[in-house]
């Protein structure tokens, strides 16, 4: 089935065949009835945090007969879940704050667990999470819809910080940089503006430091 954005639908292609994802904050579930029609997933778990979109997202599992198939789940992302066995969570659709939040509500992870990340907003926190909590960005992708850029990031946890000086590390993705990505490219160049436009007297440490991570980025970029 299609899904009914850009988002989900790179989430769902990053998923490759396995038998249970954990999908948190489930958005009506379509991820996951995406998952099971497509017979990539054997179970879904779905966790919400509010009754209305959980009972909204039981019923289109039954509108396909997928309830069987399914554990629907109200509770505050991966509080009190560590005994959560899955090969797949995926949390997407909100701020880096909130997944950071979730992923540290869970005290169990594992090497063959991979997360799959999508924050509509400061990115680059989440980046630092990661990389300073023992985990892998393993794939890293951008996109553009509704007059927005977005990331979604594949993770695992390693146990090994991945880069010694963070400040170095977070505002860029080193992925897309070593990709090329056309895409990224003129996000860079958007952001730049931006960050120009801005009194540079006033301008925080912290976005000094991405100003200049940028325009070291840009003048390499060939």
């Amino acid at each position: 089935m299609q899904l009914k954005n850009k988002r989900l639908d790179l989430i769902a292609t990053l998923i490759k065949p396995c038998d249970h994802v954990v999908d948190v904050g489930s958005d009506h579930s379509w991820l996951g009835i995406n998952l099971l029609l497509s017979k990539k997933v054997k179970f879904i778990t779905n966790i919400e945090i509010n009754a209305l979109p959980l009972a909204n997202g039981i019923k289109n599992l039954s509108n396909y007969n997928l309830l069987d198939q399914t554990n629907n789940i109200l509770n505050d992302g991966l509080s009190n879940l560590d005994d959560l066995e899955f090969d797949y969570c995926t949390i997407a659709g909100m701020g880096a704050f909130n997944i950071v939040k979730i992923m540290q509500q869970f005290n169990n992870h594992k090497t063959n667990q991979q997360w799959i990340l999508q924050s509509n907003s400061h990115t680059h926190l989440l980046r630092a999470f990661l990389l300073t909590n023992g985990f892998e960005i393993i794939n890293e992708h951008i996109l553009f819809e509704n007059n927005h850029y977005y990331f979604v990031i594949l993770a695992k946890k390693v146990n090994v910080n991945s880069i010694s000086d963070i400040k170095k590390g977070y505002h860029l993705s080193s992925i897309l940089l070593a990709a090329k990505d056309e895409l990224y490219h003129q996000y860079l160049k958007e952001r730049l503006n931006y960050l120009q436009t801005l009194d540079q007297f006033k301008i925080s440490s912290e976005l000094r430091n991405e100003l200049e991570a940028i325009e070291e980025c840009l003048s390499q970029w060939k």
